[in-house]
């Protein structure tokens, strides 16, 4: 049996007629529904990739806090500098640390001592005496933090280390209201060039649902329970897969 060789002309003609059996709105539904789905994938794959960003960036934001606690910590602690360097040395650290504009000095009952600050830095409030809960969990797990504090300059948090000497005993606690200012930059510019500025197209909420990073700083403060992401939402939202330390 001979078979017929078509020629790719032919074979273009034969799929145009196929394809012309079909109704133009089949065709037409069919073609909105492929690109639905493709712009609904590449939305969501932009929106994974800001929560990402802004994921990493709030835990460097904390890790670098944590890391100039722990500097701090080590001066105060060093018995081989002279006690009028510790001070010194201390503050050289707070100005030079990018997360830090002060540090507060705790006893090991959770005392404050003194506040190590920079001159030009608000005077945030910190908490006096510490918290049993926080020195225990800071003492077990070298750090610890608190609840986030909006105020006048925005949201803070406070974030606690343990100050060890030679022997592994805690005798003390280093404490600082960690300002959340860059984390909020980078959301008001993620907001600004992903989605146009759109309203509550972004924000950071902490686990009781209050928001500390915005688009809108007027919102800092403002329970997210009633956003359309979060309607209803309660801290259980937080907890499994999704929760994060």
């Amino acid at each position: 049996m001979i078979v017929p060789r078509f020629s790719l002309r032919l074979k273009l003609v034969l799929i145009t007629s196929l394809l012309a059996t079909i109704p133009p709105e089949i065709i037409g539904i069919r073609l909105i529904d492929v690109n639905a789905l493709t712009l609904e994938e590449l939305h969501r794959e932009l929106q994974l990739a800001v929560v990402d960003d802004i994921s990493r960036t709030i835990d460097q934001e904390f890790v670098d806090a944590q890391d100039g606690l722990n500097a701090v910590g080590r001066v105060l602690t060093d018995p081989s500098l002279p006690e009028d360097q510790i001070i010194t040395s201390a503050l050289a650290l707070v100005e030079s640390s990018e997360s830090l504009d002060h540090v507060g000095i705790y006893d090991s009952r959770g005392a404050l001592i003194d506040i190590i600050r920079e001159e030009e830095a608000p005077r945030s409030q910190l908490p006096t005496p510490l918290p049993t809960t926080l020195r225990q969990d800071a003492t077990e797990h070298n750090a610890a933090t608190g609840s986030v504090d909006v105020q006048s300059d925005g949201a803070r948090v406070l974030v606690i280390v343990p100050l060890r000497a030679s022997t592994s005993a805690v005798t003390g606690f280093a404490a600082s209201q960690l300002s959340l200012r860059r984390i909020q930059r980078r959301v008001e510019r993620l907001s600004a060039a992903r989605f146009g500025g759109t309203a509550n197209s972004i924000f950071v909420v902490d686990n009781e649902l209050v928001i500390v990073a915005h688009p809108n700083p007027d919102r800092l403060g403002d329970s997210a329970s009633d956003s359309t992401i979060l309607s209803g939402g309660t801290d259980q939202l937080f907890r499994g897969e999704l929760a994060r330390t």
